[in-house]
């Protein structure tokens, strides 16, 4: 999974990100990412919009299940689930 958090905010070099894991950790349902700033974020100019994409699905991901296809989800809502291969 990639999940980009905000937009425009690579010009920030990590300030407002506290980042909790690293790639190729594995993670539970409810384990903390990252921790982020809104208000430093916002007060930046950028956009808190997380796009989360899901590569190598094929290979990856034996099946997910939407929990929420809102335009807008809240902090700690369930999004969606899945189970890998």
């Amino acid at each position: 999974m990639i999940i980009h958090v905000g937009l425009d905010t690579v010009e920030l070099n990590g300030e407002g990100f506290d980042i909790l894991v690293k790639e190729g950790d594995t993670v539970k349902v409810g384990y903390p990412l990252s921790n982020i700033d809104l208000e430093f974020t916002k007060s930046s100019n950028k956009k808190v919009v997380t796009p989360v994409l899901i590569t190598n699905y094929e290979d990856k991901v034996k099946s997910f299940h939407l929990e929420n296809n809102s335009l807008r989800v809240k902090c700690k809502e369930l999004v969606l689930k899945c189970e890998l291969k």
